[in-house]
């Protein structure tokens, strides 16, 4: 059925008054007007009653009763206030003569002598020549091809995974798989997955990203690694030297830097100073002698050694501490450690005064009857000697200087000295004799 409808001389008048924006309107009667349904439709024209020039073309799409459901302005016209009265007709009007060739939204041709419904009848299949195929039958995928000038043949659908592909100028398709080396053509790309690398890569080569896409190149080798490049490996290899860690004990000499050492660190100390002997106010005890100074390198790092103790009875102080200097380099410099003493008479037999400390230790002590040394190789001072009752108590010694220096600007050769161990002072009348001194120590340690 047409949705454009159509009916001869209907013509009435509005019922009451209509607005130009109101999408209904009452008529005094529906007679002969056509009722649209679903999407149906007719167009009617509204005229002013008095002069019938004042025009306005409305889309009727239902009719109930007496009233027009409508769309406004149709056909260039333009919505319009109508009195009660007004002229409502069913004209032929332009709108339903562009919509005519439409017939409706199915394209059913109909008429009332012949239905196009059902299609020609052949006896045969139509031939290629006649405008047909030439097939009767397709199974799901099939697809048709010119098997010659003037024939089409089916190509049957295939497994999942393959493609279809040209056999050639003259030569049926076929379904198969893409061919790497036959079927492609061109540079694959990065956007594409690809590397856009057209050159064969030499033993070692790699594809790295240069911002754009990849260039071939190898592995560079680096300070201390070393990269081999074979067919299809590449071994990588650190060459990297343990640290070499040179100790010093005793005595001077030159030490030689490694031809290739990047930087030394240099940790040291000065000798400690030997401690005081102990002794009663008839005899008092010997000091202890100084500690000796470690240095390393002309004017570069110094850890002088600490001082002795001073002799038991009066004013009998612990030797001070070694200073320390770096020299301008880089690092820390710590004073050793003072001993302790005092001036005062025991009134029962003590133990003697601790030696200083360094940061590697090792101070040596007394007792009743012992006296002990400080360790060799820690710059501590030694300790005094133990007291008998109303006696006095040896002062201990002092500890060498410490310096922990790194060493970046570096010459072929450095002299060095280690400072000894000051002695302990003898002991007075019935007291102990004070501790040693330990000795200093130099230990480098050169980076690669």
């Amino acid at each position: 059925m047409a949705n454009m409808l159509f009916a001869n001389n209907c013509n009435t008048t509005l019922s009451s008054s209509l607005t130009n924006v109101a999408t209904s309107m009452s008529v005094t009667s529906a007679t002969g007007f056509p009722v649209p349904t679903g999407s149906q439709y007719f167009y009617c024209t509204l005229a002013d009653a008095a002069t019938q020039t004042t025009i306005e073309i409305v889309k009727v799409t239902a009719v109930s009763g007496t009233t027009f459901t409508i769309v406004r302005g149709q056909d260039g016209t333009t919505g319009t206030i109508f009195a009660s009265g007004a002229v409502v007709s069913l004209r032929l009007v332009r709108a339903s003569l562009q919509d005519f060739p439409l017939l409706d939204e199915a394209n059913t041709f109909t008429g009332p002598s012949s239905t196009f419904n059902n299609a020609p009848s052949f006896g045969t299949a139509l031939g290629a020549a006649s405008g047909g195929t030439g097939q009767t039958s397709y199974a799901v995928g099939d697809i048709l091809y010119a098997s010659t000038t003037t024939a089409l043949s089916k190509l049957a659908d295939v497994a999942t995974g393959n493609a279809l592909i040209s056999g050639g100028v003259g030569v049926a398709p076929s379904y198969g798989k893409i061919g790497l080396t036959t079927h492609i053509s061109g540079t694959l790309a990065v956007g594409n997955g690809g590397t856009g690398i057209t050159t064969t890569p030499s033993n070692g080569q790699i594809p790295i990203g240069n911002g754009a896409n990849y260039t071939a190149a190898t592995i560079t080798a680096g300070t201390n690694i070393a990269v081999t490049n074979g067919s299809g490996s590449i071994s990588i290899a650190t060459n990297i030297p343990v640290p070499q860690v040179t100790t010093y004990t005793s005595g001077s000499g030159t030490y030689t830097v490694p031809s290739d050492a990047k930087y030394l660190i240099v940790e040291m100390c000065g000798g400690g100073g030997g401690g005081a002997g102990a002794g009663t106010g008839g005899g008092f005890g010997s000091g202890g002698s100084a500690g000796g100074n470690t240095t390393f390198g002309s004017s570069l790092l110094t850890a002088n050694g600490g001082a002795g103790g001073t002799p038991a009875g009066g004013a009998s102080n612990g030797g001070n501490g070694g200073t320390a200097s770096l020299g301008g380099s880089s690092g820390i410099a710590i004073t050793g450690g003072n001993g302790t003493g005092t001036s005062y008479a025991n009134t029962s037999g003590l133990s003697g005064w601790p030696g200083g400390t360094t940061n590697f230790g090792g101070a040596g002590g007394s007792n009743y009857n012992t006296t002990t040394n400080s360790q060799a190789n820690t710059g501590a001072g030694g300790p005094g000697g133990a007291g008998a009752a109303a006696g006095y108590n040896g002062s201990s010694g002092g500890s060498g200087g410490y310096v922990k220096a790194t060493l970046t600007s570096l010459s072929s050769t450095y002299a060095y000295a280690v400072g000894s161990g000051g002695s302990g002072g003898a002991a007075g009348t019935t007291g102990l004799a004070g501790g040693n001194g330990g000795s200093g120590v130099i230990i480098i340690t050169a980076y690669f």
